[in-house]
């Protein structure tokens, strides 16, 4: 088993493709955190994997294990890390997991996006979609005339106001 290197002070340095990649524009702050203390942790390695802990978190990074997690996830997700050994207290008796870096970050790609048609978003069919625009503000909302009324009175006031 390989000790980690004692090294005082340190620089971790991002590669400018890393940089502009997709997946790193799209990191939450928690995750850029993580990614740079990863690149320093390999760094300090012997070997290309890393043991990465909640108490290294916690100590140097001063993150809840929550956070911590979700960074590793995402960071996994998109290609910065995976597991060479996963570790935990369900997974093989606390030991420590241990991550190696990896490049598929530069094939990652955002997921696409689904165009979501007008009736998924009101929740009504298409032809009761087009309708709405060719009705009175009354029957788009749901108002009753009443209410209907006293909105029309509430905006003539208001218009009147700002005159």
């Amino acid at each position: 088993m390989a000790k980690q290197k004692k090294k005082n002070g340190g620089l971790s340095q991002l590669p400018l493709e890393m940089q502009e990649s997709y997946a790193f524009q799209s990191l939450a702050a928690s995750g850029l955190r993580v990614l740079v203390l990863a690149i320093f942790l390999e760094y300090c390695s012997d070997t290309k994997k890393f043991k990465f802990t909640n108490a290294t978190a916690k100590k140097r990074l001063r993150m809840h294990q929550n956070s911590f997690s979700r960074a590793k996830q995402d960071l996994c997700d998109k290609g910065f890390l995976a597991w060479a050994k996963r570790g935990g207290l369900r997974g093989c008796n606390g030991v420590a997991s241990e991550f190696v870096l990896t490049d598929d970050w530069k094939v990652w790609t955002p997921p696409s996006k689904q165009q979501a048609s007008p009736a998924s978003v009101t929740g009504s069919s298409p032809a009761s979609v087009t309708g709405l625009f060719k009705s009175s503000p009354a029957s788009v909302t749901g108002m009753g005339k009443k209410q209907s009324r006293q909105c029309d009175t509430i905006n003539s006031i208001q218009r009147g106001a700002g005159e």
